[in-house]
This record gives C-alpha cells, sequence and structure tokens, in this order.
C-alpha cells in the first residue's frame, strides 16, 4: 500500500510541471500576434470579412491578428492546417460551411474528418449568393439565361469559388432545379471569378452578392436570381432582382454562414478570451457598417450553440450530397 502511494506522489509530481506549464502558458495569452488564415486569394468574401473583423478587434485584443491567405483545394488546404495546427490559440482560421459540412462528404481523403476535428469560437457573419452576368450581356432576367442555356447546352460557362463551395453546390441546386445544361468553372475564390467574367472568358458567375456588388453599383455586372428566401430590397441594385424561391426553384438558400475555428482541445480560457474579444468587435459600428455595406448577415453564435448547429449542418449536407449525387457528379 505505502508503495503504491509513494508511486502515486512520484506520478504527481512528475506530471505536475507539465501541466504547470500548459496552465501559464494559456493564462499568459496571447504573447505574439494571431494567424488568421483565409483559404482564399484576397479580396473574396472570406478575406475582406476577416480583415474587418481583424481591424475591429484592435481595441479588444493584446495582440494583432494576421490574416494570412492560403488558397488552394476551395479553401481545404488552410483549413486542414487549422486543424493540425498547435491548440494554443496563435493558428486560427475564418472558415466556411463547404470547408467543415461539404468537403468532408465530397472527399473522404483529406486530412480532415468534419466540424467535430475544430475548436468553433464566434460566428462572423453569412454570405448569400447569386447569380450574376455582365451588365451587356442579353440576359436581363435568370429566365432569359436559363431558355438561352437550354437551347444552347454547355454553352453557358458559369463560375464558382471554388470546387465543392457552397457557390459550386448553389450552382448545382439551380442546374438540377431547372435543368440547365452550364458548365461549371471553379476558381481560386471570388476575386478570380470576377475577374474572368469582367474579361468575357466566362458568361456567368455564382458567387455571393458581396464581390459582385460593387461591380453592379459601376454599371458593369447584372444581378439575375438570388439564392436565398427573400429579396434584397434596401439595396437599389437588388431590390428587383427575385430570389430563386420566388420563382419556383426548389435550390439551397442556407448561404454561406462564415465562422472563426482553432484546433481541437485548446484551452478554455483562450478560447473564451477570444470569443469575448471577437465579439465585442462584431458588435462595433466598423464591422457593422461593413457588413451592410457588404450585404453580409450577422448572426451573433457562441462555442456551445455552433458545436450543436454543426453536428445538424453536417448531416443535412451528408444527406443532400448523398441523395443528388453530388459527389460522383464532381468526379467526373
Amino acid at each position: 500500500m505505502r508503495r503504491m502511494k509513494c508511486g502515486l506522489v512520484v506520478s504527481i509530481m512528475v506530471m505536475l510541471p507539465l501541466f504547470m506549464v500548459g496552465f501559464l502558458a494559456a493564462a499568459e495569452y496571447p504573447q505574439r500576434p494571431v494567424q488568421l488564415l483565409v483559404g482564399y486569394t484576397a479580396g473574396g468574401p472570406v478575406d475582406l470579412s476577416a480583415r474587418a473583423l481583424a481591424e475591429a478587434a484592435k481595441p479588444f485584443f493584446p495582440k494583432p491578428f494576421s490574416v494570412v491567405n492560403k488558397p488552394g483545394g476551395s479553401g481545404v488546404v488552410a483549413t486542414a492546417e487549422i486543424a493540425k495546427s498547435s491548440p494554443d490559440g496563435y493558428t486560427l482560421g475564418e472558415v466556411s460551411i463547404s470547408h467543415l459540412f461539404f468537403a468532408p462528404h465530397l472527399e473522404p481523403g483529406i486530412p480532415y474528418k468534419g466540424p467535430d476535428d475544430f475548436q468553433f469560437i464566434v460566428s462572423a457573419c453569412t454570405a448569400y449568393e447569386a447569380i450574376g452576368v455582365r451588365a451587356d450581356s442579353p440576359w436581363k432576367t435568370i429566365k432569359d439565361f436559363i431558355d438561352y442555356a437550354k437551347a444552347n447546352p454547355g454553352k453557358l460557362r458559369v463560375g464558382n469559388a471554388g470546387l465543392g463551395t457552397t457557390t459550386h453546390l448553389d450552382a448545382i441546386s439551380m442546374r438540377m432545379a431547372a435543368g440547365v445544361p452550364i458548365t461549371d468553372v471553379p476558381f481560386a475564390g471570388a476575386a478570380p471569378a470576377i475577374t474572368a467574367l469582367l474579361g468575357g472568358h466566362i458568361e456567368g458567375v455564382s458567387l455571393n452578392m458581396m464581390p459582385i456588388l460593387p461591380h453592379a453599383q459601376a454599371g458593369k455586372l447584372r444581378f439575375l436570381a438570388v439564392f436565398a428566401n427573400e429579396r434584397t430590397t434596401d439595396v437599389p441594385e437588388l431590390k428587383d432582382v427575385p430570389t430563386f424561391k420566388e420563382l419556383g426553384y426548389d435550390v439551397i438558400t442556407n448561404g454561406s454562414p462564415y465562422f472563426i475555428v482553432g484546433p481541437k482541445k485548446m484551452p478554455k480560457n483562450v478560447v473564451d478570451m477570444l470569443y469575448d474579444s471577437l465579439l465585442k468587435a462584431e458588435k462595433t459600428d466598423l464591422y457593422r457598417k461593413f457588413c451592410r455595406e457588404n450585404l453580409l448577415t450577422l448572426d451573433f453564435k457562441g462555442p456551445d450553440q455552433l458545436t450543436k448547429e454543426a453536428a445538424k449542418y453536417f448531416a443535412f449536407y451528408g444527406d443532400f450530397i448523398k441523395e443528388k449525387g453530388i459527389r460522383s457528379m464532381l468526379q467526373k
């Protein structure tokens, strides 16, 4: 018995310094800037919203958030790096539902299995998608666009922000609902897709409304239809643009929620500090103005609520991808 007690005491004495190191490291957090990874090129919705949030967080967090663009694999490369990084709070990322809830179902070989591999910190915002074309194109309405596609199978090339992203799945849902034979063209983010459209290399885009809007305001692009449940009536360029839903098309209307996440097993006090600071940042006039001007919806949710909702999202899109045969469709 005495020998067992001695062994227990020795084990505790050996482990105690390790626990203390972890505790002190968390207690002194942060000692350096925090990386905020973005899986797309600069200039797209995820990138710009991450930069706006990093700027708004300056008064509330002791160190700066440094936004780092790591495009590749439609956001999967950066998301995988977050999952495998040290859970010390210095590597986070702004990711969308396509990274966490689509990619694991579409590409089972990627380095993470789903939302359970991440620590949710706070919801950033939600973007909604739309179909856009050049303002000088012959298509004034989505009906014109669909009729042309049906009469000219495969000739309409529609760009999206990446293979398996929300923008891509939305375009697939439109194609299936309307029976439209279009050609999907994935890009490494929204910005290069817009550039291709403006340059006449593709005929349309399925993207978040945010990157299309400034070009619509400049008279270069035109919105045709929106993947949402309601119209955006307070923006001149969108107030007369119908939703697919009101036109009777059964398309995806969940939008693209963005989340700030880190790797699993982050210390609770680090997660709490990040959540508190970023939530304050999201409630600033600066960030609210950014979201309002860029057609992004604010939705304040914390770690516990997001973790619960993640399971539902993951199951929903898993069923959708399986039911529609989207995985086999993308492999063709």
